[in-house]
């Protein structure tokens, strides 16, 4: 046990060692930047018209919220892929508990650099908005972001660990697949599959901590989709995370990859 942990911690801290590159950091500095951009330039279109900007909180959480899957497409899908290109796969194989340490070290870095950018993006978003008195309460929406986020980057850092581990060769192929088809399409069907998603729970801790700022009106939108109690929102992204990383551990032990070109 305590190997594991040593060699998942030593994982962890090599992959955020190696992520502080300059072209890396360039990087995550734009997309860190780009909701505040558009915010300023939506900002700045509406004062000329002497409008203020509807849905600002929404428009906040959509745009960092992208940055944050953009952050994590880059950095949770492709842990063994990378491995495998980089040819070190068969040393980590035969080291104790090395697959087991390898996937689970990169998860945390993954959580670690999608969430560092995510937070970055949304405090820069709120100063942004705040720029043009767009947010009523800016300190409390910064938090209740702040913890949304970390929920929504441990979660989905887990879904694409194990779809990377799954599909490896195009792991961000069938991660963005997986967003459009089971976090978008299936998410807003009204109906108890709504329930096996991600975004299901975290809208409706949303809707909780910020209170409504949906566009839509709360009685048709609560006839539509039902309510779920914080609890069992907290018990499903908790479930999402244990079982998603417990298949990527199994898989990632029985699976046998190839670390060579087939002939």
């Amino acid at each position: 046990m305590l190997t594991w942990l040593r060699g998942t911690l030593s994982t962890c801290s090599f992959e955020l060692v190696r992520s502080l590159t300059a072209q890396r950091l360039v990087l995550f500095g734009f997309l860190a930047a780009f909701p505040a951009l558009i915010i300023v330039l939506i900002g700045i279109s509406a004062g000329r018209e002497g409008m203020q900007i509807p849905f600002m909180e929404t428009l906040i959480i959509l745009l960092v919220g992208l940055i944050g899957v953009l952050a994590l497409l880059l950095t949770a899908s492709t842990g063994v892929y990378s491995e495998l290109e980089g040819k070190s796969w068969v040393y980590i194989a035969c080291r104790p508990y090395g697959r087991v340490a390898t996937v689970i070290g990169k998860y945390l870095a993954a959580l670690v650099l999608s969430y560092g950018i995510s937070l970055l993006a949304a405090t820069l978003a709120v100063m942004a908005a705040q720029w043009r008195g767009n947010l009523p309460r800016p300190e409390y929406f910064w938090f209740v972001t702040a913890g949304l986020l970390f929920l929504a980057c441990a979660v989905y850092a887990a879904m694409f660990t194990l779809i990377g581990t799954l599909f490896y060769r195009r792991a961000m192929v069938f991660c963005a697949a997986y967003m459009i088809v089971v976090e978008f399409m299936l998410a807003n069907i009204p109906a108890l599959i709504r329930g096996l998603t991600i975004r299901c729970h975290l809208q409706e801790l949303a809707i909780s901590g910020y209170g409504w700022i949906m566009p839509l009106q709360e009685e048709p939108y609560r006839l539509l989709y039902g309510e779920y109690p914080i609890w069992m929102n907290f018990t499903a992204l908790a479930l999402f995370i244990s079982v998603t990383l417990g298949a990527s551990a199994f898989f990632v032990m029985n699976r046998e990859y190839v670390t060579g070109d087939e002939t």
